[in-house]
């Protein structure tokens, strides 16, 4: 085979493992939207999928109209209550990808840094507390996003593999470390302590897409989002009107797989 056809052939190969990638991050979101409308769906105030949905469009689009009360109820009750959810659950995750990729250890979570508080629940959250979590998040998970390739080059070899691609390991040490306090501090000031979504999400789309943090760390933030969305429904639901905390809920997820991890041997789970 010549040498041209054989990086065609790459090319190729390049191109699947993107898209295949894309396709994966593309199909969690369009989830997590389902899921969002579906949670805001949710109360003693009995709402349709649809009425959710006309709701959150009436606010762009004078030509649809709904009850005042279906209004109220998803934009001023239900709905900063589902998006504190998704950005905590993205912050979070976000941050354990960070942590575990500097340290080279899948046990390691931004709590780790000796943040703590009260059990993580979004009970009362108002527009204010979300806009100003959101806008800490906005500001750096760009930030981390920018260190992806340096994070490849640090969990695939350590510093000096770093070092002879010409990357700074203490440098992306010390802004991933602060990046992960900040989002984790923003978040659980008012939230409280959600532990395991940032050990459970960060696995789980580790296992689905590999290493890769230009895919690793959005995917993860999505995954982080529906777990604490779907975690926040079960809290709600299944002891009515009772509300259990999120935090609670998501340990019966996170308690068996922490323990799978520190069963598991660290060289299988990077290998993923």
């Amino acid at each position: 085979m010549k040498r041209d056809d054989v990086a065609l052939e790459m090319r190729e190969q390049y191109r699947r493992h993107v898209l295949g990638k894309t396709l994966i991050l593309l199909g969690s979101l369009l989830l997590l939207l389902v899921l969002v409308i579906w949670s805001v769906s949710i109360g003693s105030a009995d709402l349709t999928f649809g009425d959710v949905v006309r709701a959150l469009l009436s606010r762009f689009s004078s030509r649809i109209t709904v009850p005042e009360f279906n209004y109220d109820i998803v934009w001023s009750s239900r709905l900063p209550r589902v998006l504190m959810a998704v950005i905590s659950g993205m912050g979070l995750s976000i941050s354990g990808v960070q942590m575990q990729g500097i340290t080279g250890n899948p046990l390691v979570s931004p709590f780790t840094l000796g943040v703590h508080w009260t059990f993580g629940t979004f009970t009362g959250t108002d527009w204010s507390e979300v806009t100003i979590v959101a806008v800490v998040l906005l500001v750096c998970m760009p930030l981390c996003l920018k260190e992806a390739w340096s994070l490849n080059a640090i969990t695939a070899g350590g510093n000096e593999v770093a070092r002879s691609l010409g990357v700074n390991a203490g440098r992306v040490r010390i802004v991933s470390v602060v990046l992960s306090s900040l989002m984790t501090a923003t978040v659980v000031s008012f939230t409280g302590v959600i532990g395991f979504v940032c050990l459970v999400a960060p696995h789980l789309a580790r296992y689905m897409i590999g290493g890769d943090h230009r895919f690793l760390l959005p995917l993860a933030g999505v995954f982080g989002a529906i777990l604490t969305v779907v975690s926040d429904i079960v809290g709600r639901v299944i002891l009515e009107p009772i509300i259990l905390p999120v935090s609670i809920v998501i340990s019966f997820v996170g308690v068996p797989l922490f323990l799978y991890m520190v069963l598991t041997n660290k060289k299988d789970f990077w290998a993923r």
